[in-house]
C-alpha cells in the first residue's frame, strides 16, 4: 500500500515538473515571439523611414543641383553685365544698391520741387549763385528720412543751412538735410534707408518752410533729381542719366569681376 502511495506521489510530481517546465517554456516562448513580432515591425518602419529618406535625399540632391545651375547662370550673366543690361540684375542685388546709394525721397509725402539743382537766382541775396541741391517743399514737423543706409556725420546747426544732419553712406556718396524744425539722430549713429533722422522747418536762410536735399559723391554735388526717380522699376534710369559717377566700379559690388 505504501509502496503504490509512494509511486503515485512521485509520479504526481513528474507530472507537476513536466507542466511547470512547460508552462516555463510556453511563457519564454510567448516572449520571444512578442519580442520577435515588435523586432520585426521596427524593421518595417526602419524600411519605410529608410525609403522615405532616401527620396528625401534624391529630392535634396536635386534641388542642389537646380540652385548649382541657376547659380552658375546668374554668374554667367553677372559677368555679362554692362551698364546697358543693369536692369537685368537679380531683385535681390538690386536691393541692395537700393539701400548702399542714396535713392528715393526723404519724406514719404507728394514732392514739390520748388527750386532745382543749378545755376539760380538767390532767394534772398538776389544774386545769381549755383544751387547744390533741391528745395522740396514740406510743412513744419513733417518726418526727413534718409535715402541710403550709412553714418551720420553732422547733426548740428550751420549758418545759412540752419538745422541740418549730414549722412556718410558707401562707396563715396553723401547726403545732407537743411533747414530742419528738429533732429532726431546724433552723430556717430548709423542709420538705415527709411529711418526718420529729422523734422521739416524752416531754419536758417529760409523763405519759407522746406527741404534743402544734396547729393556728393567724392565731395561732387549732384543733381538728387535722378536720385529720387531711381527704384526697381526703372533700374538703369539713374545709371543713364548721372555721368558725373564710375558706375562701371559698382558692377564689381553686383557680382563682376
Amino acid at each position: 500500500m505504501n509502496k503504490n502511495n509512494n509511486e503515485n506521489y512521485l509520479t504526481k510530481i513528474k507530472n507537476n515538473k513536466f507542466l511547470i517546465i512547460s508552462i516555463f517554456l510556453a511563457i519564454f516562448l510567448g516572449i520571444t515571439i512578442y519580442f520577435f513580432i515588435l523586432k520585426n515591425i521596427e524593421f518595417e518602419k526602419y524600411k519605410e523611414n529608410a525609403k522615405q529618406d532616401s527620396e528625401l535625399a534624391k529630392i535634396y540632391k536635386e534641388e542642389l543641383l537646380e540652385r548649382e545651375i541657376e547659380k552658375k547662370n546668374e554668374i554667367k550673366n553677372l559677368k555679362e553685365l554692362t551698364l546697358d543690361n543693369i536692369q537685368n540684375i537679380p531683385k535681390n542685388k538690386k536691393e541692395l544698391l537700393l539701400n548702399i546709394i542714396p535713392s528715393g525721397k526723404p519724406f514719404k509725402k507728394h514732392v514739390k520741387i520748388n527750386s532745382y539743382f543749378g545755376l539760380r537766382v538767390h532767394p534772398i541775396s538776389r544774386r545769381k549763385k549755383m544751387h547744390n541741391g533741391l528745395d522740396l517743399k514740406v510743412n513744419i514737423g513733417d518726418d526727413i528720412m534718409t535715402t541710403a543706409m550709412g553714418k551720420v556725420i553732422f547733426a548740428g546747426t550751420q549758418r545759412g543751412s540752419g538745422k541740418m544732419v549730414i549722412i556718410e553712406h558707401s562707396f563715396g556718396f553723401r547726403t545732407s538735410y537743411s533747414h530742419l524744425n528738429k533732429i532726431n539722430v546724433k552723430l556717430g549713429q548709423i542709420v538705415g534707408k527709411g529711418k526718420v533722422i529729422g523734422e521739416g522747418g524752416n531754419t536758417g536762410l529760409s523763405t519759407g518752410p522746406h527741404l534743402h536735399y544734396e547729393v556728393e559723391y567724392y565731395g561732387r554735388e549732384l543733381n538728387p533729381k535722378p536720385f529720387m526717380d531711381w527704384n526697381e522699376k526703372n533700374f538703369n534710369s539713374l545709371f543713364i542719366a548721372e555721368k558725373n559717377v564710375s558706375w562701371e566700379k559698382f558692377l564689381t559690388i553686383i557680382g563682376k569681376n
